[in-house]
């Protein structure tokens, strides 16, 4: 939230077609922030804040996924469903990121390719709280620097991502 450049959040809320009348509303909360420190009791002078969304605004988290949402499109990850014919996946919710391939490798360029895109918004993954999920070829033996966790566990916000959560919504 803290790195996210203003300037790519307005274009974004453009390119999404947002009426401009809530955009101008949003711009007028954003753009001029200021804050001020308290260090042993005495109280800074203000000084401005020109990136980055204030942290406990509902307003920040909507913002957030809407560049989100745009780093995932222009990355060309797919965000719509199941893994069949696409190379990688990705579920994403703030900083909380679960990457779905049919190889380690494949994860690990997923991964590479949205970092770099994420960089050009301002914004860093954040690799610990990554997960991945290797659809087939778990034992790869493929080495690298990155690390993200691996998880068995396919549950992503507190549900189940398997086949489970399908059969119980539709049963209801």
């Amino acid at each position: 939230y803290d790195s996210i450049n203003r300037r790519r959040l307005f274009q974004v809320m453009r390119k999404l077609r947002i009426p401009g009348k809530l955009r101008r509303l949003v711009e007028m909360t954003v753009r001029k922030t200021a804050n001020k420190v308290i260090i042993d009791g005495s109280t800074s002078e203000e000084f401005a804040v020109k990136k980055g969304l204030r942290q406990g605004d509902p307003l920040s988290t909507v913002l957030f996924n809407l560049v989100q949402e745009t780093i995932l499109r222009e990355s060309g990850i797919n965000t719509k469903g199941l893994l069949y014919g696409n190379r990688h996946q990705c579920l994403a919710y703030a900083d909380d990121v679960v990457l779905m391939a049919r190889s380690k490798g494949e994860v690990i360029r997923t991964f590479k390719l949205l970092e770099s895109k994420a960089r050009e918004y301002g914004l860093r993954i954040n690799e610990s709280k990554t997960k991945y999920i290797v659809m087939k070829d778990m034992n790869t033996g493929l080495s690298t620097n990155l690390v993200i966790n691996y998880t068995d566990n396919r549950t992503y916000i507190g549900e189940s991502a398997t086949g489970r959560i399908f059969r119980d919504n539709i049963n209801k």
